[in-house]
């Protein structure tokens, strides 16, 4: 059987005040149940149709602004990654950051 796997986040930051949809790309997602590790902050992430990506959402983020690290758990065990799995919280309401993402 094939080993599910990530390659690529997306988006690379967005705003503390959360609610971002992040997407994870890369292969050989199932049926099983997937969770975001984001920072320390565990949510439930949802397979996409095709099974080659999995997106979940930023929670709120009360913690200092900054580079947090990005796991992906499947039965609680990480699911490979080839990415730096790194996420950027940024200061601020989510609409000061439109222009960066143009």
């Amino acid at each position: 059987s094939y080993v599910s796997a990530w390659h690529t986040l997306a988006p690379a930051f967005g705003s503390v005040t959360g609610y971002e949809l992040l997407t994870l790309s890369g292969g050989h997602f199932d049926s099983r149940d997937y969770f975001c590790v984001i920072g320390d902050v565990q949510r439930p992430a949802t397979v996409q149709p095709g099974g080659t990506s999995v997106t979940c959402w930023t929670p709120h983020w009360t913690r200092p602004a900054g580079l947090v690290q990005i796991e992906l758990l499947v039965d609680g065990i990480a699911v490979h990654r080839d990415a730096s799995g790194q996420f950027e919280f940024l200061a601020g309401p989510p609409t000061q950051f439109e222009f960066l993402a143009g």
